[in-house]
């Protein structure tokens, strides 16, 4: 099943962005210049203490992912009922249990 992940418009806005930005330099051919792999590999050594030589920006992601808050599939499955007392009650439930871990219950 797919997850989901709470991220705010700002953050959201840059991954957009940020993915123009990279479409237009593979659309340019960056990836065919000179320096790209070396450039590459440096930035992702640089964002792990022990990088692995088979480190790459998947790694990345999956590290980064984790500052995300995934959300509950029973909350999902909550916004594609029809059922509005299904739905506010799964958000009840959803809003509770980040109220308990906020406190640390």
């Amino acid at each position: 099943m797919e997850k989901y992940y709470r991220i705010n418009e700002e953050k959201l806005k840059e991954l957009l962005y940020n993915n123009e930005v990279l479409n237009c330099l593979y659309a340019g051919g960056v990836d065919n210049w000179q320096w790209y792999m070396e450039n590459r590999r440096e930035y992702i050594e640089s964002f792990f203490e022990n990088p692995t030589e088979d480190c790459d920006f998947e790694d990345i992601v999956e590290v980064e992912l984790t500052e995300y808050e995934e959300i509950p599939d029973e909350f999902i499955a909550a916004l594609g009922s029809e059922n509005l007392d299904y739905i506010e009650e799964q958000f009840d439930n959803y809003i509770n249990r980040m109220v308990c871990e906020m406190k640390g219950e």
